[in-house]
């Protein structure tokens, strides 16, 4: 049954047809002073909201609010009542179709297009959906849902078993990421416990800008390891000793590894100088690196 209201404001009039309702959606429609007609996208709330932008006095409109109708409130509470009682109806006839297609008793809805830039099987409406919902197809906007290449001139029941393939694969990926999580959580735990590790934010300007640099006091069995954390522009990830690693050495120095363990690299006026490092200093350093602030962080450019 087709239905109307009649709405104004700031005199302009605005028309609103209801024309029924389908498994798309409600067919509605509101024409605007008697010449621009524009689908409804939604009524919701307040909210008459537009398929598209409609001009009206040099400005673009994607819809018309509720509180503009003054002295129509019964009007637009008939109006926003009907239109919420077709969402159930709406809802039964789209899942009804849905199923029918997913079930393979009403053949998916496609045809195959060439365009410019793309070309393939592309699907519409609820076909479009139960699609992309078993994972057979992308949205290309400005052209369609299409078929996956591979899929193309398939049927329903291909689709299904590709879904079935594809989830065992999500649930192998989700299973095996969430076993790292688990892995990654416990060695931190088991790294951090009877540690007391505190970070301080700091800044400063470089080559990229003003940026963070963080300080982390890091104390294992009564042993104090200070570190700087930078992200230095155009080059990465640094951290280096807060302290002397030996005495007669300014601060600082870069840990390295090679075949006779970890140890410190530094200079001590133009002679080159190597310091073997603690297990302690070593766990303590490790802790910035595994877990530090900048552990994500790509190099500044």
């Amino acid at each position: 049954m087709i239905k109307s209201w009649h709405l104004h404001k700031s005199d302009h009039k605005f028309d609103i047809t209801i024309n029924g309702v389908n498994a798309n959606g409600i067919d509605a429609e509101i024409q605007i002073d008697n010449d621009k007609t524009v689908e409804i996208d939604e009524i919701k709330g307040n909210i008459i909201k537009f398929k598209w932008y409609v001009h009206i006095a040099d400005t673009s409109y994607l819809g018309v609010r509720f509180n503009d109708f003054e002295g129509q409130e019964e009007k637009f509470a008939e109006l926003t009542n009907y239109y919420n009682s077709l969402k159930d109806k709406q809802k039964e006839l789209h899942d009804a179709e849905y199923n029918a297609i997913l079930s393979g008793k009403k053949p998916l809805d496609y045809h195959h297009e060439e365009g410019e830039h793309c070309s393939g099987d592309v699907v519409y409406g609820i076909s479009a959906e139960v699609v992309r919902d078993l994972h057979c197809g992308r949205y290309i906007d400005g052209f369609g849902t299409v078929i996956d290449y591979e899929l193309q001139g398939s049927d329903i029941s291909v689709m299904k078993k590709h879904y079935e393939e594809w989830s065992k694969q999500q649930a192998a990926i989700k299973a095996e990421r969430e076993r790292k999580i688990k892995e990654f959580e416990e060695e931190k735990a088991k790294m951090l416990k009877g540690v007391q590790w505190d970070i301080e934010e700091h800044s400063l300007c470089d080559e990229g800008g003003n940026t963070k640099y963080y300080i982390h006091t890091i104390t294992i069995n009564d042993e104090t390891y200070v570190f700087q954390e930078r992200n230095i522009f155009d080059f990465g990830r640094v951290i280096n000793p807060c302290y002397s690693i030996s005495p007669g050495v300014e601060s600082g120095g870069i840990m390295l590894r090679d075949d006779d363990g970890y140890y410190w690299s530094h200079s001590k006026g133009d002679k080159a100088i190597r310091i073997t490092v603690t297990d302690t200093e070593l766990h303590a350093y490790q802790i910035v690196a595994k877990y530090g602030k900048f552990v994500k962080a790509g190099i500044r450019m």
